[in-house]
């Protein structure tokens, strides 16, 4: 498709189908809480981005307000998640309770009378506004002084069409907020004369943080992560239930991946925990120096995965590179394997993980003396790598059965 069909694809959309959707959407004042604004957009083919085009073109003020309570909610609700991500990155661990304490001090934050909070509003919320929904605010709402809540009666000379901002917006904005999430809140919440207190919300008000949220699904994929290492704890004791969490770890990811397919974390866990059932099951063969058979499903559906991590954006990370070069090797694929190690080595020197393991490849392939520098660099930058992520750091030496052994062999080759 050439950019000038795109580019006349995009003006028709903001310069036609916009205002005759505009033309189109029934509103009467009683319908504020019945107006399904998502479904008219979406039923003219118009996608959520260009709220703010229809905003401009709208002249009701009731109308206008419904509007800008869906585009805050979505902004709030992308700004929660960017936050719940950086919480889930730092745990690595399937507890509710932090990100419990998170979602609270964040609804304090956008619904509290604070001098914080109105800055958060004239200053990061009315940005993100700004910058993803185009002509949404008016000059006069663009004002730092004027974006932001009116929690008590306005006064005389207030220009109260300048802000539309106040109690009753919060309220809408907090309904909204919820539907869109499915984040539940205590009916205590529901009350516009606690927008006026500096902490509305307390731990006690949060019901339910749900298990899976869109482009976001934290508890799912710390759950996958939790059951994973847990296959690896149990692998050598009782293959049977390492079976069943690395099964389990699985259909976790899987729920995951059901909000972001594109999450390079969750397709690695995903290709490396079906590594993982391969290696248990074939253990005998890999002992006797065979591979995995190419033709295991389970084989396949590995490689699915360790290519969309490779490709997911951003495209060829060094851990993605370093993990398929693993599970090559492991299919025998041996110039293919080297092929990636070097790639993974290119996007990233330090790479502690893969530097270790091509040492390893290398000294099978009876290249000690490469090894040897591999194995240097790789234990040089360990200390400050967390190259043990998925656990790889234990299997990368089991692989050779310990670090100790690879070096001995090493020594017969010289």
């Amino acid at each position: 498709m050439s950019a000038r069909i795109v580019f006349g694809a995009t003006d028709y959309v903001c310069t036609q189908v916009v205002s005759v959707t505009c033309c189109g959407c029934v509103w009467a004042p009683g319908r504020v809480g019945r107006f399904r604004l998502t479904e008219a957009i979406h039923s003219r083919g118009i996608n959520a981005r260009y709220l703010g085009r229809i905003r401009a073109e709208i002249a009701d003020a009731d109308f206008r307000a419904i509007i800008l309570v869906d585009i805050v909610a979505r902004v709030i609700k992308n700004n929660l998640r960017t936050r719940l991500r950086a919480k889930m990155k730092q745990l690595k661990k399937p507890m509710e309770e932090p990100y419990r304490r998170l979602v609270v001090n964040y609804m304090n934050l956008i619904f509290g009378h604070t001098g914080q909070s109105d800055s958060y509003w004239s200053g990061t919320i009315r940005d993100d506004i700004t910058r993803n929904f185009t002509q949404a605010l008016t000059p006069l709402e663009l004002s730092v002084a004027l974006f932001k809540p009116r929690r008590v009666a306005a006064d005389a000379g207030h220009d109260q069409q300048a802000s539309p901002l106040d109690t009753n917006f919060l309220l809408l904005l907090l309904q909204r907020f919820v539907k869109m999430t499915g984040i539940a809140f205590s009916s205590r919440i529901m009350n516009e004369a606690l927008f006026s207190m500096p902490q509305p919300f307390t731990d006690t008000d949060l019901e339910t943080l749900p298990l899976t949220i869109k482009h976001l699904n934290v508890i799912n994929f710390a759950e996958g992560f939790f059951l994973h290492m847990r296959g690896l704890e149990w692998r050598l004791t009782d293959p049977q239930l390492a079976e069943r969490f690395y099964r389990n770890a699985i259909e976790k990811f899987h729920k995951a991946l059901d909000s972001n397919p594109n999450n390079k974390e969750v397709l690695q866990g995903v290709a490396l925990t079906w590594t993982f059932l391969l290696e248990d099951q074939y253990a005998r063969v890999i002992c006797e120096g065979g591979y995995f058979p190419k033709s295991d499903e389970k084989v396949i559906e590995a490689t699915e995965y360790y290519l969309r991590s490779i490709y997911a954006p951003p495209k060829y990370d060094s851990q993605s590179l370093f993990l398929y070069a693993y599970f090559l090797e492991r299919l025998g694929q041996f110039d293919s394997a080297e092929d990636y190690y070097l790639q993974s080595l290119e996007a990233d020197p330090n790479n502690a993980a893969c530097l270790l393991q091509y040492g390893n490849f290398l000294v099978e392939r009876g290249q000690a003396h490469y090894a040897e520098r591999m194995w240097l660099r790789g234990s040089a930058t360990t200390a400050d790598t967390d190259w043990n992520y998925w656990g790889m750091g234990k299997t990368a030496w089991d692989r050779s059965n310990s670090k100790s052994t690879s070096r001995s062999r090493l020594a017969q080759q010289r």
